[in-house]
């Protein structure tokens, strides 16, 4: 059956904003159907601004005019921007002007570890200001931050869990002096509602950029645009569903491409569906399934196909996707078995591959004890395929195959081969912590090799390596305290593979990592000295508030910080192995060290029956004589009442202070959290100081 196609033309053209459906679309034979919510813009393209500021950073460089580091080392990896370096707070890379006003930021983000992270904008150095929009990995919060006046404007939870090792998208957009902000998952779930938030008049305009306060943190599509005042604006999705296709007999579809234009910013995403027998536009029990493009496996099979083509704007929306020709290619799915036998008989875990004509692999099996295989595709018609058969200490087999039937029977002999062997294979756990470092010794010359592995009475192949003079392999496949066995075959030239050579006995010990962080009070200063213990590991943190602890053994564990003046602090973490755990830890103060000025500070009680209790008492005494400010406030800033005011207290004297539960007007508070602000400053010349307690109210 010779090779067919189906070529479904979609002409995308866009003649009039929120035109609902294109009638009429040539479509090479078949009627694909309406436009339904596409995304149309007026045809008025002079009037269109691409993108302020954007970068996918797909050439390997942090090269973006105007993109520079400010604070850490800033590299590009594998097409994703990583911070690195982090000694401060926070790394900062930020580009763009400072008259940037009114613009739409999306990026992709993803942690390894629970951190914050997020978005710098309104960036202006003269005086140094910005806002900062952060969420937390790990916990799912998300804080907007006044970098000025250093204050919190917004603080909360998102809907749903922001997990680690997971991409998400965030959309920021800000006119005048109100900002709006979005987080969706890579599936385009919304994880928060868009949240306003509004900032102070100071912050009309300013640069943007990035920030993380830990280095396993990616980030990616960077994109920044802008609009042209009266330029159009396109949906912000369209969505374009194709009718039922018949395609004449039932088939097994081989390979989906299609072509089109997607800037940078925009998403073009296409589904299939397929089945046997006929259905309607409007079937809903029929699932669809999202291809890629060039995709040549898990494909629907049936005689009835329908696509449908997701256009998403960019967030300024005046970007469009546009989708031009989808093509699919039939297939025949068919499988071969057989027998892979030797001089000796039957081989059992002889390697059986099927390859496309330019050698990629399209599956992989192993014989069975008897020397049995099984192993099926899909196959595109008009195209070769090669059935490759090796074995340690065998000549290989390479044999092109076009399937005739569905199960087609193909038996394998493989010819001994007289090839030397590595002379050595040696396994070694403890070079690295969780993996096994294998090394071997072969003096004769040679294309590659294989390296095998026997765990728990299953043996298996596990890598091709190229020839090299470094003979090394890292296995980091590895669970702890389990044992291993590593076998080494040599490749010569002639598709020949030498017997295996076995390495003794390893036991895969586990994993270490390292955690990092800083610690700091609730004004952001470094805390000095604190005690950092996780396990049965402690530490104290540097003059910048930071502590390392290495050597921790993958696993969870209870972080736990104490300083004397400040209330204890404890975090659940998870350590990794070969990475770092960075967690930070902000702490409240509870009498700091005052250098003598303060004898004692009690408040009794903290803790406040709501329907018993009516007040809250003070007590307190100075070693010099001081002006003290007492005030309540509730837990986001805002002043509920002040006990007093800049007062003289003398030294050396009991004094009490109490708090009848009420604000400033008289009215009681509500259940909840406050703070106690304890503000002295001594008449003498030394320095004030604050201190901070927290009292609960409870039902």
């Amino acid at each position: 059956m010779g090779k067919r196609s189906w070529l479904l033309l979609i002409g995308l053209l866009f003649i009039g904003v929120f035109n609902a459906s294109a009638e009429s679309l040539d479509i090479s034979g078949f009627d694909h159907g309406d436009w339904n919510n596409v995304a149309l813009v007026e045809d008025d393209q002079d009037s269109m601004q691409l993108a302020l500021f954007a970068d996918n950073f797909a050439d390997g460089t942090l090269d973006t005019p105007g993109l520079s580091p400010i604070l850490g080392t800033w590299r590009v990896d594998n097409g994703e921007l990583h911070a690195t370096g982090i000694t401060t707070w926070a790394a900062q890379v930020v580009g763009g002007e400072e008259t940037w006003k009114e613009y739409a930021v999306q990026f992709k983000i993803k942690a390894a570890v629970t951190t914050w992270c997020g978005l710098i904008f309104r960036y202006n150095t003269n005086p140094d200001r910005y806002i900062r929009v952060e969420f937390n990995f790990g916990n799912s919060r998300y804080r907007v931050f006044d970098n000025k006046n250093n204050a919190y404007l917004a603080q909360s939870n998102t809907t749903a869990p922001i997990v680690t090792g997971k991409w998400y998208y965030l959309s920021f957009l800000l006119k005048g002096n109100e900002i709006q902000f979005q987080l969706r998952d890579e599936e385009g779930t919304v994880l928060n509602p868009i949240t306003s938030v509004n900032v102070p008049s100071e912050y009309l305009s300013g640069k943007i950029g990035l920030t993380t306060t830990a280095q396993p943190v990616a980030f990616d599509d960077f994109i920044v645009s802008g609009k042209e005042e009266g330029a159009p604006t396109v949906a912000n999705t369209g969505i374009f569903t194709s009718q039922v296709i018949d395609l004449g007999e039932n088939q097994s579809l081989a390979k989906i491409d299609w072509t089109g234009e997607q800037p940078f910013g925009t998403r073009l995403i296409l589904k299939i569906r397929a089945a046997e027998a006929p259905f309607t536009m409007a079937d809903t029990a029929l699932q669809w399934t999202e291809v890629s493009n060039g995709q040549e496996a898990q494909l629907p099979k049936g005689r009835y196909v329908q696509y449908q083509a997701i256009l998403q704007a960019n967030p300024q929306r005046t970007l469009s996707p546009a989708l031009e020709s989808v093509t699919v290619e039939r297939g025949t799915l068919a499988s071969y078995q057989g027998t892979v036998s030797g001089e000796d008989g039957p081989l059992e875990n002889a390697i059986v591959e099927l390859c496309d004509g330019e050698g990629a692999l399209v599956c992989r099996t192993d014989t069975d004890q008897d020397g049995k295989y099984a192993i099926e595709a899909l196959f595109r018609q008009g195209f070769s395929y090669h059935l490759q058969v090796t074995a340690p200490g065998y000549k290989g087999l390479d044999n092109v195959v076009a399937p005739t039937e569905s199960v087609n029977q193909l038996d394998l002999y493989l010819a001994t081969v007289d090839v030397m062997a590595p002379e050595s294979v040696i396994a070694d756990p403890d070079s690295k912590p969780g993996i096994v470092e294998v090394r071997w010794i072969f003096s004769g010359d040679a294309i590659g090799f294989r390296i095998y592995r026997k765990h728990a009475g299953e043996f298996l192949f596990i890598q091709n390596v190229e020839a090299s003079e470094e003979k090394v392999y890292l296995d980091y496949l590895v669970s702890p305290d389990q044992q291993y066995v590593y076998g080494v075959s040599a490749v010569l030239a002639d598709n020949e593979e030498s017997p295996l050579a076995w390495s003794d006995a390893v036991i895969a010990r586990k994993g270490e990592g390292v955690a990092r962080g800083m610690i700091r009070d609730n004004h952001g200063n470094p805390i000095a000295g604190a005690t950092v213990k996780i396990g049965d590991k402690q530490t104290i943190t540097n003059t910048a508030g930071e502590y390392v602890i290495a050597r921790l053994v993958i696993g969870d564990y209870q972080l736990s910080v104490s300083k004397r003046g400040f209330e204890g602090e404890n975090r659940s973490i998870t350590i990794l192995a070969q990475q770092e755990t960075v967690t930070d830890v902000e702490m409240i103060f509870l009498i700091v060290d005052t250098d003598g000025k303060l004898s004692y500070l009690d408040v009794f009680p903290q803790f406040i029956n709501d329907s018993s209790q009516r007040q809250v008492n003070f007590s307190f005494s100075l070693d010099v004589d001081s002006s003290v400010t007492l005030a309540i406030y509730s837990l986001d800033g805002f002043l509920l009442k002040t006990l007093s005011k800049d007062e003289l207290f003398y030294a050396k004297t009991p004094y009490l202070k109490v708090w009848d539960l009420q604000d400033r007007y008289g009215r009681r508070v509500s259940v909840g959290l406050y703070l106690a602000l304890f503000h002295v400053k001594p008449v003498s010349a030394l320095n004030d100081y604050k201190i901070i307690k927290r009292i609960v109210v409870f039902k």
